[in-house]
């Protein structure tokens, strides 16, 4: 018999999950720490309640409990946790001890054990379980089957890979209208990644009439979540006017934004550095004040990053030569 207390504990996972979920779309540093402390407190309140329920073999308070585990790193009790609840046919946990197969986190790590317990959730209908096996499967045909079910259902991650599956016509014939419709669902649910992706297409017109204010629009959507990607695209719209009118300091506070948000990763972007167009932009006073002594800042930023030795000053002579040829054309 169900309980009032039961019903509590089940209303705790929905919510945790409904926090989860919206982490993975806002996919940023801020949310994440926000969903921690969510999570935190909740379980300072409540994690008596969670652990009465899971002894008493409710299948919510069991993956509350197994999800404290994981948290502590001790994945063997987490795993036993996950399968008692998992064995009552519970999809959530199906899926989780999927994950610790996968992972080999708590158990021998198995595959084979791993694609069971997700395709036990994923017919039952849940949802990440469907986005699993359509990431997993082998044969193409079962996993366009897969992804697109859990498209269909709204999961914005399985909605970007079918539409990659269509961009590049991998498993399914090649249809970049129908790239372009599963990207565009998925970016409006506020799936980072495909916002960016969904920019880039109406900039480049791939897949779709080229609009480049449409472009932007998209673009800032992403740069305001912090995607730096995204940033820099926004700042070079800003510098030549591509789909909004030109305001070369707004282009700077953007390329600013995109620069320190690498945190210092190796690889550039592939599309161009924001770190050169701050040196640029310092060097010729475009957007600021002229300032050499900054923009070597940058250029020795860039040169210390550069697969061969080159130096800030040698950058700088670069950047001086294509200006005097774009001047000169």
């Amino acid at each position: 018999m169900t309980t009032s207390k039961d019903e509590a504990v089940r209303q705790d996972l929905l919510d945790i999950n409904v926090r989860i979920d919206q982490d993975e779309l806002m996919g940023t540093e801020e949310s994440f720490a926000e969903l921690v402390k969510y999570i935190d407190a909740m379980r300072a309140e409540r994690f008596d309640a969670w652990k009465d329920a899971a002894e008493r073999g409710v299948p919510e308070g069991q993956v509350l409990i197994a999800d404290r585990y994981c948290e502590d790193k001790n994945f063997t009790e987490a795993a036993e946790w996950y399968r008692k609840a998992a064995e009552q046919r519970y999809a959530e946990a199906q899926y989780a001890l999927g994950n610790c197969y996968s992972r080999g986190e708590g158990v021998a790590r198995d595959k084979a054990e791993a694609i069971e317990w997700f395709r036990k959730a994923a017919e039952q209908g849940y949802v990440k379980a469907q986005y699993e096996l359509g990431v997993r499967s082998i044969k193409d045909t079962e996993a366009i089957e897969w992804l697109r079910k859990a498209a269909e259902r709204g999961h914005a991650k399985a909605q970007s890979r079918l539409a990659s599956k269509y961009e590049l016509g991998d498993g399914v014939s090649r249809d970049k209208e129908e790239a372009i419709k599963w990207l565009h669902k998925s970016a409006e649910q506020g799936y980072l990644h495909s916002q960016y992706r969904l920019a880039k297409s109406c900039f480049e017109g791939n897949g779709i009439y080229k609009n480049k204010t449409k472009a932007v629009q998209w673009f800032r959507k992403a740069a305001e979540r912090g995607d730096p990607s995204a940033q820099y695209w926004l700042a070079e719209c800003y510098f030549y006017g591509d789909g909004i009118p030109e305001d070369k300091a707004e282009a700077v506070k953007w390329y600013l934004k995109a620069a320190e948000k690498r945190n210092g990763e190796l690889p550039l972007f592939l599309n161009g550095d924001p770190r050169w167009r701050l040196a640029e932009c310092y060097c010729f006073g475009e957007g600021v004040p002229e300032d050499r002594k900054e923009a070597m800042k940058w250029f020795r930023e860039v040169a210390a990053d550069a697969r061969e030795e080159t130096s800030a000053e040698e950058f700088l002579r670069k950047a001086l030569l294509r200006k005097a040829l774009s001047e000169s054309v």
